[in-house]
């Protein structure tokens, strides 16, 4: 039997977000600056910057295999794909999350 395809999916805007969002929990997780990030890359030959890492990162467009070698450059072996609208507090709306005080914690952005 065929079904209809669903038209609930979110946007590509919203999964460029949680992309970018994932990535950016583990960076901070770890104590990851783009800058850091950019050193492990390049030790592992691959050709990043600083700066070539925070546009990539800052569009969410990124492909699966930049998100897998940062994952490996950080030793991520396990990973939450939690929402990340739980972690950066904003629903991708714009409009404030509503969580309760243990959860939702700071990226380190200035809103």
């Amino acid at each position: 039997m065929n079904e209809e395809p669903t038209t609930d999916l979110k946007s590509l805007p919203y999964w460029q977000a949680e992309a970018k969002g994932i990535l950016r929990a583990e960076l901070q997780r770890r104590g990851v600056t783009y800058a850091k990030l950019a050193k492990l890359m390049q030790a592992n030959a691959m050709h990043e910057t600083e700066r070539s890492l925070a546009n990539k990162i800052s569009r969410g467009s990124f492909s699966f295999v930049f998100f897998l070698q940062v994952m490996r450059v950080l030793k991520v072996t396990h990973l939450s794909l939690a929402p990340t609208e739980a972690v950066a507090s904003v629903l991708y709306s714009g409009q404030p999350a509503q969580y309760g005080e243990d959860q939702a914690p700071s990226l380190g952005r200035k809103e």
